[in-house]
């Protein structure tokens, strides 16, 4: 097969949220919040050995647009590149959020950078190890946080299917 990519996704995406909360049929007190994010993602693979998935995201936001017109905007940057053999994969998460990056209705953390190792072993039909290192950080620059929070996680999880004719029936001891 000459085919160098088995698989190539490209998305273009924006979002905007307007909460006009302030008019006559509300009460005045609460904010006319805007904000627009915009982003590019997708995924390319080479023969099934390797992988990307990427997204990039740049947001718009205005707490209060009838308070003041000065926008905080912030970028956002996701990058997954995995490689997969034959019973193993190999996943690496890269995840930069910028201290001012805002959605109202996304799930991104704003301030954070995170670096995540995944290692997925299959042993069998019946049994597979997973290792996942978790290693992130806030306090970036222009953050308004005070000082720095490092958090350093490590999973294992064990998979088994112990009956053969129940395959929905698993065991998942998981050690933190």
């Amino acid at each position: 097969n000459s085919q160098i990519f088995s698989n190539f996704r490209l998305g273009l995406q924006a979002v905007t949220v307007r909460d006009d909360n302030s008019t006559i049929e509300r009460s005045a007190n609460t904010k006319d919040l805007s904000n627009t994010v915009t982003s590019i993602d997708g995924e390319f693979a080479l023969r099934k050995i390797f992988s990307l998935q990427y997204e990039l995201a740049r947001s718009g936001y205005i707490q209060d647009e009838y308070a003041s017109h000065d926008q905080q905007s912030g970028t956002a940057l996701r990058l997954v590149p995995a490689l997969n053999f034959d019973r193993l994969r190999l996943r690496y998460l890269y995840y930069y959020v910028q201290p001012k990056f805002y959605t109202e209705v996304g799930s991104a953390s704003p301030d954070k950078i995170q670096h995540q190792l995944t290692l997925d072993y299959r042993m069998s039909d019946k049994a597979s190890l997973n290792f996942v290192e978790n290693y992130y950080w806030d306090h970036l620059a222009g953050s308004s946080l005070t000082k720095r929070t490092t958090n350093n996680e490590k999973y294992l999880t064990w998979m088994l299917r112990p009956f053969e004719g129940r395959k929905d029936f698993t065991l998942r001891p998981y050690l933190n």
